[in-house]
């Protein structure tokens, strides 16, 4: 039986009619043709209109008949996304999938027709899904330009997975991590870079070619085919790169090229660079009709084989379309009007005779509840701020009121500023030759000082610098004062001359010279330490 392939690409739209698994006739043209015309009237023509009168007439030509058809499209309109999920139910799977997508997708999906597949990752235990999808107006197009060719559509898919049925049927078979690279920079169509792991899509990158700045084609590519050349390996190179970072576990054991002999050559000796193998697979053997290589030929007439060759996926975006649009159909159960219902008057006196006695066998059950209620009620202890009738609301706001109460009350008693165990410490490690003046202590929103005044009299003032230095090691060595002031040094240190001294009563009053002190502690507000400006003093 004869079928029509319809690609839809960037830059170029092909006809293919194949018969069983041999070419028979192809259509292409370039994008710009149809919608190039500059003539006025043709303007106002929209370019689907154009597209099908071109192709009508072009199948007229070709004395193309087949009546049925397929369309792959290309990745320019696709959303490809791949992704793993926890193994779940069958029944549990569109759900789950279609909630795990909006992840990945970046429309609405009830803006698309999408499908997916799903293959059992054994070895993490995980469901590998493979997700593809199109707005919805884009494919009622293509779908609409397909059926006015008087056909009818068939299957509709991605164009880098309708190339597999053209690989399968040239025997290539894709064992281990195997990478195809389908590309004509001559035709200035879009790169497909596709990784599958047993059949099955791993990732897929879509560089696209047609019409873009990066990449010269048509007459441009043909005066510089080196710079073509320069920029595919680039954007390889860059897919390679892409690819290794999301799956370093999985390297690519083989690389497939499907693309015009011309770049063959360099590219085998570019691949070898990174340690893949490669082999070139020459399509143009299976279309056996002598044309020159064309990547969007090729995808046509792969397309072509939708119902004869099996691509190992079963993704088909026009049967998702139709399992989508019948779960939105409304079902309508079967009504009844009033004119069908013959009342009775032995059921009507039965129902009321049921609701009688559930109503009276309510009240029967109900009456000890109710005692119980108010028993329970009565029993409750009297409390100043809750009456006997309030209810489980204001109960639970008073509850409320009195918890934080209790956590103020708590608050002040923890959060009260203590220097007992700081004071206590000092005495204790006071050396001989130390008296101490006095103390203050001041704490303010994030720092302490404690200031300690002395003096020492040893007559001798270097003995006296040493002992006050030997107070200050203490201070810094003591547990107590270290754990709330870190910074302990010597602020004030003068020689002063003091108050008499008396002997017995033959002896002269004397006046004595010692060295007066100040240590000043320094410390931080910590957690539990109001934050007040308190002040304390106290001295011997």
């Amino acid at each position: 039986m004869k079928s029509l392939g319809i690609y839809f690409g960037i830059d170029k739209l092909a006809l293919v009619e194949s018969s069983g698994k041999k070419a028979l006739n192809n259509v292409q043209v370039d994008r710009n043709i149809i919608s190039g015309n500059m003539d006025e009237a043709s303007q106002k023509i929209p370019d689907e209109v154009k597209l099908v009168a071109y192709f009508k007439e072009e199948i007229r030509r070709n004395k193309i008949d087949a009546k049925e058809a397929a369309i792959a499209i290309s990745g320019k309109d696709m959303i490809i996304r791949t992704f793993d999920m926890p193994v779940m139910p069958r029944n549990e799977l569109d759900a789950a999938v279609s909630f795990e997508a909006r992840k990945y997708v970046p429309f609405r999906l009830d803006e698309l027709v999408y499908d997916f597949q799903v293959q059992l990752d054994k070895l993490n235990n995980r469901n590998r899904v493979l997700f593809a999808g199109i707005k919805r107006d884009i494919f009622d197009k293509y779908i609409s330009i397909a059926q006015q060719l008087d056909t009818k559509v068939v299957g509709a898919e991605y164009s880098a997975f309708s190339v597999l049925r053209a690989l399968k049927l040239a025997g290539v078979k894709n064992q281990g991590v195997t990478a195809i690279l389908t590309a004509d920079p001559q035709e200035g169509d879009e790169l497909n870079f596709l990784v599958l792991e047993s059949d099955f899509p791993l990732f897929n990158r879509d560089i696209m070619y047609g019409g873009g700045p990066a990449v010269a084609t048509g007459a441009a590519a043909e005066q510089n085919p080196g710079l073509i050349l320069e920029k595919l390996k680039t954007e390889i190179r860059i897919s390679l790169d892409y690819y290794n970072r999301n799956f370093p576990s999985k390297k690519i054991e083989k690389i497939i090229l499907l693309m015009g002999q011309a770049e063959v050559v360099e590219l085998e000796h570019f691949l070898q660079e990174f340690g893949i193998a490669t082999q070139y697979v020459d399509i143009l053997k299976l279309i056996n009709r002598p044309t020159v290589f064309s990547i969007s030929l090729i995808k046509g007439f792969s397309v072509s084989l939708f119902k004869t060759v099996k691509s190992g996926l079963a993704l088909d975006l026009l049967k998702a379309r139709e399992r989508i649009d019948a779960s939105k159909k409304p079902v309508f159960a079967p009504t009844l009007s009033l004119k069908d219902i013959k009342p009775d008057a032995r059921i009507i006196i039965l129902g009321l005779f049921v609701c009688a006695a559930a109503f009276f066998y309510g009240i029967f059950r109900a009456n000890p509840v109710k005692k119980d209620i108010e028993q329970i009620v009565s029993l409750r202890p009297a409390v100043a701020t809750v009456s006997a009738g309030s209810t489980n609301e204001d109960l639970q706001a008073e509850n409320s009121i009195f918890k934080k109460k209790v956590t103020a009350l708590d608050n002040l008693i923890k959060e009260q500023m203590s220097l007992t165990m700081q004071l206590d410490s000092i005495p204790r490690i006071v050396p001989d030759g130390i008296w101490l003046g006095g103390f203050s202590f001041r704490k303010d929103k994030e720092d302490l000082e404690l200031i300690i005044n002395g003096f020492s009299e040893l007559n001798d003032s270097k003995e006296e610098l040493a002992v006050i230095n030997t107070f200050l090691n203490r201070l810094k060595e003591s547990p107590n004062i270290a754990k709330n002031f870190k910074e302990i040094d010597i602020t004030s240190l003068k020689r002063s001359e003091g108050a008499s001294i008396y002997g017995s009563e033959d002896e002269l009053q004397k006046r004595i010279i010692f060295t007066e002190f100040q240590i000043t502690c320094k410390g931080a507000v910590r957690k539990g330490i109001p934050e007040s400006g308190e002040v304390y003093e106290g001295g011997e």
